[in-house]
């Protein structure tokens, strides 16, 4: 069957292992417009799509952003090789392009032989990319590269499987109402201690999450910089109360019996407000509406509230959510909606407020 996102008619057989994920449009509109901002300041673009499938992201990236010089598919599985090359055909693809059938890091190793170093770097893992991170860097540009990473391990990093978690990215997970943020913001600290040990000095760009996995997007370059940890810290809930907070390694054992720890990770902000005002303009309306709400929870604490569950322990009916967020400001609280949750808010008011804003709003009713 064939199928048609931005750009590209896409063939996919009916049957097969070749995964196609609509829901992950956003992600993939969200890396051209990031690499539009990019060809601002680069000429010429090598892109590698490490794990390409049927080639969507590499022939939306080579056909859609500008200043595309190379783009290198890789996938280890022969089906997918025969289809992406169909629809590399489909596409009448005119810039360079190479096709590699390898194990991940087994291409790493031989594109560094090949000496082919790329400016953006699409690490599309299923599962946990964390297995990746160290090799990466073996086909990054030392000067300035971007890699694009997905995790769709989320019930790893939200707490169902405890043990895959410390396996993978040597953290605490619990299943809290945030656990998504909690997760993605796991995934940022153990990717930003590759960097570290690999000499380079990270910025993330922005953290997306689509419902189904997370997309993060990160600048990186070689630097001889200290290696900051003023973001690394742990998270405590408190099930009972629902309060939340950040705190560092050293005052963890001041915690109180029956609260849960998340972490170590990263407590910092998830976008790059800069960058991501650039990609405004490069964005249709409805990816204007996802940056908006990423600008606005931006400057916010690093998790966010479930209304529904505050509304079931306060024992409410739910009035809508922009009044509750509305009345925060009133009040003299920054507060908004959160992109990981359409009934999530994140604010910087104390939980009592929370609780009292919500029942007054009943109360009026």
């Amino acid at each position: 069957m064939y199928l048609y996102e931005g750009s590209v008619r896409l063939f996919l057989p009916e049957k097969g292992a070749i995964f196609y994920n609509p829901r992950a449009t956003k992600a993939r509109e969200l890396g051209i417009a990031a690499l539009k901002v990019i060809s601002e300041n680069k000429a010429e673009i090598n892109i590698l799509d490490v794990f390409a499938g049927s080639g969507v992201r590499g022939l939306r990236y080579a056909k859609e952003a500008p200043g595309i010089s190379l783009v290198v598919f890789n996938d280890s599985s022969h089906e997918a090789i025969k289809i992406l090359q169909k629809n590399i055909e489909e596409n009448s693809l005119n810039i360079p392009y190479k096709i590699f059938q390898e194990e991940a890091r087994t291409l790493f190793c031989s594109l560094q032989r090949e000496r082919i170093f790329f400016d953006f770097i699409d690490l599309d893992a299923f599962g946990s990319p964390a297995l990746f991170f160290d090799h990466v860097f073996r086909v990054a540009k030392r000067e300035e590269a971007y890699i694009y990473i997905t995790a769709t391990d989320t019930a790893t990093l939200c707490g169902i499987r405890k043990e895959a978690a410390l396996r993978n990215y040597a953290a605490l997970t619990e299943n809290i109402p945030f656990c998504h943020e909690a997760g993605a913001r796991i995934v940022i600290r153990a990717f930003q201690d590759a960097c570290g040990r690999q000499g380079y000095s990270p910025t993330l760009i922005f953290t997306f999450f689509d419902g189904t996995g997370l997309r993060i997007l990160f600048r990186i370059k070689k630097s001889k910089i200290k290696f900051k940890r003023d973001s690394l810290n742990f998270i405590l809930f408190d099930p009972k109360t629902k309060v939340c907070q950040a705190v560092s390694h050293k005052d963890i054992y001041k915690v109180r019996k029956g609260t849960l720890i998340i972490g170590p990770l990263y407590t910092g902000k998830l976008h790059n407000q800069e960058f991501l005002t650039q990609m405004l303009k490069y964005t249709n309306d409805k990816l204007k509406k996802l940056l908006n709400i990423f600008l606005e929870e931006n400057s916010l604490p690093p998790f966010y509230y479930s209304y529904p569950k505050l509304c079931k322990k306060l024992k409410v009916s739910m009035v809508p959510l922009k009044e509750v967020i509305m009345k925060l400001k009133e009040a003299g609280y920054n507060a908004s909606r959160t992109h990981f949750s359409p009934d999530g808010f994140k604010t910087d008011a104390p939980i009592d407020v929370i609780l009292r804003v919500i029942s007054s709003l009943n109360n009026d009713r």
